[in-house]
């Protein structure tokens, strides 16, 4: 440094002690940082240690009641009547809930496997009450507890083609009618089906109900 001038010699030294000014800001950041990571860590460790655990909103499910239907259930039971069960029972939990049927029951002759619905009559005959035809209308629950008029409301194809005047084509606006409106709420909306006027009425008014 003999050979400088002050003027050099001056800036030499300015430059150095920047240089370490920096040095120092560097360490103090790098040294600030660590010590913020490490008391996060700490916190989480000491948390786990205390059994905290950070609260997670659960809305819990509800409990929905089952909807309640009523059924009548008629015929060869022990315990005949109004029974209330839980919507999509069928018509053999109907006749467990009315004390079962009797031995005298012909249940051959229905469909126990029936999805009910709300007030909806289960009738229960006894064996040799029904023939053959009246058997198959028992089976889809199509028939009156008390005589063999067909339900309207329920009935297949099949089953609506035994009415006289009644053809595939007929039978089939029958059923695409009721499941458009909901299906028939007295016997006479059937005239409100294309092809079904007064004159068939009056041929098919006594075999058939709604219910």
């Amino acid at each position: 440094m003999d050979g400088w001038t002050k003027r050099e010699r001056f800036f030499c030294i300015v430059s150095a002690i920047l240089f370490i000014a920096c040095i120092g800001m560097v360490m103090l950041y790098y040294n600030k940082t660590e010590t913020v990571q490490l008391s996060l860590k700490d916190a989480g460790e000491l948390q786990k240690e205390m059994g905290y655990q950070p609260e997670v909103s659960q809305q819990e499910p509800e409990d929905k009641e089952p909807k309640k239907i009523m059924v009548h259930v008629k015929g060869q039971v022990r315990n005949p009547g109004v029974v209330v069960l839980d919507e999509g029972k069928r018509v053999w939990d109907a006749v467990k809930t009315a004390g079962g049927a009797l031995d005298t029951a012909d249940l051959n002759a229905v469909s126990l496997a029936l999805p009910l619905r709300d007030g909806q009559d289960v009738y229960i005959p006894a064996k040799g009450e029904v023939d053959n035809y009246s058997q198959m209308a028992l089976a889809h629950g199509t028939m009156n507890e008390k005589d063999s008029r067909i339900n309207i409301n329920t009935a297949d194809e099949d089953e609506l083609m035994k009415l006289p005047g009644i053809g595939p084509a007929t039978s089939k606006k029958i059923i695409d009618f009721r499941e458009q409106n909901g299906g028939f709420k007295k016997i006479e909306d059937i005239k409100n089906v294309p092809g079904i006027g007064d004159k068939k009425f009056e041929q098919i008014k006594d075999l058939i109900d709604v219910y």
